[in-house]
């Protein structure tokens, strides 16, 4: 049987008024995902704060293997966190079935690029935890990702097949609260630009 691999992008800071809803509607989703594929699952999730470790949490819940994609070395890693996200970090860390060491450089910001392209590029299908503005695009950021997972990245072999995204719309500290919403998105096009409001 295919392992079928699952990634995740999304922000770091989700907003704590909609934290609880969108804990549901991961949970509902990695469930549908183990109904429709099986129980051979694994998640790509380099264990960043919000998102990241959010996601990788619910999938050791339901039994799904945590592979992780570093950006830095752990040393290096570990200073991007709060003492709790800190916490949360190796917790989750202890109990993945891989790390991934990419080549990447420990003071680089692009390493934050690499991490989030080996996700995109190495997963079946991608969950993107994302308030849906496009703009400003941060180098690796969500936004960045979810754009070269459905556009191409521009190292990648023409052809690949693998562009599906789950985006659950997902409100961040510094916004206004929206209701999170679950959508399968098949072009990057057809998500609005969205302000703030």
């Amino acid at each position: 049987m295919m392992t079928y691999t699952i990634g995740i992008t999304g922000h770091r800071d989700i907003h704590p008024g909609v934290y609880e809803e969108i804990r549901g509607l991961v949970s509902t989703w990695l469930d549908e995902q183990i109904n429709a594929k099986g129980a051979d699952l694994k998640l790509l999730s380099p264990l960043a704060a919000g998102a990241d470790q959010l996601v990788a949490e619910l999938a050791l819940e339901k039994g799904i293997e945590l592979y992780v994609p570093l950006p830095f070395p752990v040393e290096r890693y570990e200073k991007d966190f709060s003492h709790e996200e800190r916490n949360d970090f190796y917790r989750l860390l202890e109990k993945a079935a891989c790390t991934i060491e990419l080549p990447t450089q420990p003071d680089d910001p692009s390493s934050y690029l690499a991490a989030g392209t080996y996700v995109a590029q190495n997963a079946h299908v991608l969950l993107a935890l994302w308030d849906g503005k496009k703009k400003p695009e941060l180098t690796g950021g969500t936004s960045h990702i979810v754009r070269c997972r459905m556009n191409g990245f521009p190292d990648e072999t023409p052809g690949r097949k693998n562009r599906d995204v789950y985006w659950i719309r997902t409100a961040r500290t510094t916004g206004f609260i929206e209701s999170p919403k679950l959508q399968h998105i098949t072009s990057y096009s057809d998500i609005p630009d969205r302000k703030e409001g």
